[in-house]
């Protein structure tokens, strides 16, 4: 492999490199996420409280950075959700009307 003069690969040989380990872990998803769920559940059984109290407050800041940097788009999707429930609602509160309007008047059923 070329090298430079003081014995380091050369960008080229690192750029391979990293193409290779994204390629592995694309590959791998599945393995190196239950291999990651399994060291957090080591890590978890481990800690003392004092470490437990960290991880959550840390926890609870990223979550609330989280928020004030999306906060429209979190504003946006809660709005979006109302409406689709309230539709939603209304639309079951419509049929259910018209299922009435309908058990009145049985011959109505075939002009509908």
């Amino acid at each position: 492999m070329p090298t430079t003069a003081e014995g380091k690969p050369t960008e080229r040989k690192r750029l391979l490199k990293r193409e290779a380990r994204r390629k592995y872990y694309a590959r791998n998803l599945e393995l190196e996420r239950t291999r990651a769920r399994e060291r957090a559940r080591r890590q978890r059984l481990s800690e003392t409280v004092e470490e437990s109290e960290q991880r959550k407050e840390k926890h609870r800041q990223a979550a609330a950075r989280y928020r004030a940097k999306n906060r429209i788009a979190l504003r946006i999707a809660s709005w979006q959700r109302r409406v689709r429930i309230k539709h939603k609602l209304q639309r079951e509160k419509d049929e259910a009307e018209l299922d009435a309007l309908l058990a009145e008047y049985p011959d109505a059923e075939d002009e509908v």
